[in-house]
């Protein structure tokens, strides 16, 4: 507790893009200030306070939270890189490139694990950077996430 109590989050907490569901216990050692403090500053979070006989919470209970809040969520979209259809004209070896660059691989390392000359690997990184309108690496990572061709 008193690690966690030293732990500053604040200024990453409103980059959250994924859905979430802060779970808090009726217990006196964690005020629940703390846990709305929280809640509010993830974007389109949810603060569940669940209580039981256990000072921390009735399991129970929060694993129907945890469903119910899952059953709230959207159905994923099928990608189009999961339909079989590459975005943007992308070719298959295009989004293999585009894979390993979502990895964090550098040139050199996708042209070793492709196979293929470093040059090539430049030519596909010029070429995926170009057909998605993309200006660098990060944004191409970024992409990849966006539409299913995310790190495997």
């Amino acid at each position: 507790m008193r690690i966690a109590q030293k732990i500053d989050l604040g200024s990453d907490l409103p980059r959250v893009t994924t859905p979430t569901l802060v779970l808090h216990p009726r217990d006196r050692m964690l005020p629940i200030e703390e846990s709305m403090k929280v809640a509010a500053a993830i974007p389109n979070a949810r603060l569940v306070v669940h209580g039981g006989t256990n000072t921390r919470g009735d399991p129970v209970v929060g694993i129907e939270a945890i469903e119910d809040f899952l059953a709230s969520l959207p159905a994923p979209e099928e990608s189009p890189a999961v339909k079989g259809v590459l975005p943007d004209g992308l070719s298959e070896r295009e989004a293999k490139v585009l894979r390993l660059i979502a990895r964090g691989r550098s040139n050199p390392q996708i042209a070793l694990e492709l196979v293929i000359s470093v040059n090539t690997v430049q030519n596909h990184v010029s070429s995926i950077l170009a057909k998605a309108g993309l200006a660098n690496r990060a944004k191409a990572a970024s992409y990849a996430q966006h539409r299913g061709l995310g790190p495997e």
